[in-house]
């Protein structure tokens, strides 16, 4: 059970379990035997576990051993735990893991970090069981996809040195499990984090390793990781690689398997609707490139109207395209054309991060060339947008992990 479910079944506190569960604070006897009832300990585990936290309370009123000081914290902390079994917990934090990538789009990284910091909580004090080699193995790939996730979610958030810890701590844990496909993952949000940052080296470092650790690219995330290569070669000048690691992507799709990573967290999966947006976006970046560019702009706003793709296909992603499709246009010196893109927009909700989109919007103006004309564009968005504000401050898109 997380905090908030235990806090919704007791009517307590949802800081206090914190405490509790990690040894700091000892619950009154009443709360304890509530807490371990809840946990599922049997009428002989209740005995022993009331016993144990007595004998805390005995201890933490003495004065501390000079020589042989007591740890009554630790000792609460391993009985709590011990009263739920390992493999029921890891269980319930796979299917919450789960349900949380699924959901990511519609209830935004803010509220996704909250939960992932809860489950990280969790899986800190599972690891320190004794924990057969198997269990070990579950625990380190769920930490590291709950990292991935995390990165994921602070990416978003434009906080990029929370994504770089995240990241990096993911493919710790992936390395320990010995998981190839987790490794990728890891690489293909490191890869942003640096394109980010304009380390476009060390961007193309990144991609090429997590190229590396998937079987003869197969997997979606195959594709994101061409695409971030393909970013790193054309933020390195190098045109035509940038062009045949974007083709290599698109090319993945045709015999394309989504690993165990982007089947357990929808939203890491890297569909064709979001290749193609990110291709659009990346090729615009090259000079004599826009046609191309718009070529596939077009492509990833037909494979979102399709429909019935896996994984993300959110607003925010289809409104991008819309948006680099009018870009593509502005070169073409066509500001009929590109109004007429943004009327095609989807309708977008706070969490759908609408500063990603003004953000593009202001590209569009400055490629224009002619910032009066430009101007009825970015009229024309706000028109689209409406009312609807976001507090989140977001980076132009661009570079976003698969």
């Amino acid at each position: 059970m997380t905090y908030r479910e235990l806090a919704g079944a007791t009517g307590w506190s949802y800081g206090c379990f914190s405490g509790y569960f990690r040894g700091t604070v000892l619950p009154p006897s009443d709360r304890f035997d509530t807490l371990i009832g809840l946990l599922g300990a049997s009428a002989v585990e209740r005995s022993r576990l009331a016993t144990v936290r007595d004998g805390v309370a005995d201890r933490r009123d003495e004065p501390p051993a000079p020589l042989e000081p007591t740890r009554p914290s630790a000792e609460l902390s391993a009985a709590l735990l011990d009263a739920a079994p390992t493999g029921e917990l890891l269980a319930r934090i796979e299917r919450d893991l789960r349900a949380i990538g699924a959901r990511y789009t519609r209830t935004g990284p803010l509220n996704s970090a909250g939960r992932l910091m809860e489950m990280l909580s969790q899986l800190d004090l599972l690891a320190e069981r004794r924990l057969t080699e198997a269990l070990r193995h579950d625990v380190d790939l769920l930490a590291g996809l709950t990292h991935r996730l995390l990165g994921h979610a602070h990416y978003d958030l434009a906080n990029s040195a929370a994504s770089y810890q995240h990241g990096r701590a993911a493919l710790w844990h992936a390395d320990r499990a010995g998981h190839s496909a987790l490794q990728a993952h890891a690489f293909d949000l490191l890869t942003g984090v640096a394109y980010r940052a304009g380390a476009a080296g060390m961007a193309l470092r990144y991609a090429q390793q997590g190229l590396w650790h998937v079987h003869q690219n197969q997997g979606d995330v195959a594709a994101a990781l061409l695409v971030g290569e393909a970013r790193a070669h054309a933020a390195l000048g190098d045109a035509s690689r940038a062009h045949r690691a974007v083709r290599a992507g698109e090319r993945v799709f045709d015999n394309c398997e989504p690993d165990e990573i982007s089947l357990a967290a929808d939203v890491l999966r890297f569909n064709q609707p979001t290749h193609a947006f990110q291709a659009a976006d990346l090729l615009l970046g090259i000079p004599g490139q826009e046609t191309l560019a718009e070529g596939y702009a077009r492509r990833s706003i037909d494979l979102h109207a399709r429909g019935g793709v896996p994984g993300p296909a959110s607003p925010r992603y289809q409104a991008a395209s819309y948006l680099t499709l009018a870009q593509c246009l502005v070169h073409r010196r066509d500001l009929a054309g590109a109004i007429n893109a943004i009327d095609g927009m989807p309708v977008l909700r706070p969490v759908d991060l609408i500063e990603t989109v003004v953000l593009a919007a202001r590209r569009v103006v400055l490629a224009s060339g002619d910032l009066r004309r430009g101007t009825v564009i970015v009229d024309k968005l706000t028109e689209r947008i409406g009312d609807v504000q976001s507090c989140s401050t977001v980076p132009a898109p661009g570079g976003a992990p698969g």
